[in-house]
């Protein structure tokens, strides 16, 4: 019996030569207190019936939250 992942398998990781290239603005920032910096990212989770949506939000180093969403539309 032969196992195999359910996933894109081709060329993810390649970054397209057409998208803009930010600078990361945060090196060399010392990050000391809380709502100093946020940052948010959210990823798609191809599932059987469709997607599911994980949503990660950090306060700080240590401080993040994340949600797991069935639905797009409860994020904006």
């Amino acid at each position: 019996m032969s196992i195999e992942a359910i996933y894109p398998k081709m060329n993810l990781s390649k970054r397209n030569q057409a998208h803009k290239v930010y600078p990361y603005l945060l090196k060399g920032v010392e990050i000391t207190k809380t709502n100093q910096v946020w940052s948010t990212d959210i990823t798609y989770i191809r599932m059987a019936q469709g997607f599911v949506y994980l949503l990660i939000h950090q306060l700080n180093t240590r401080l993040r939250r994340h949600i797991l969403l069935l639905s797009p539309e409860i994020i904006f």
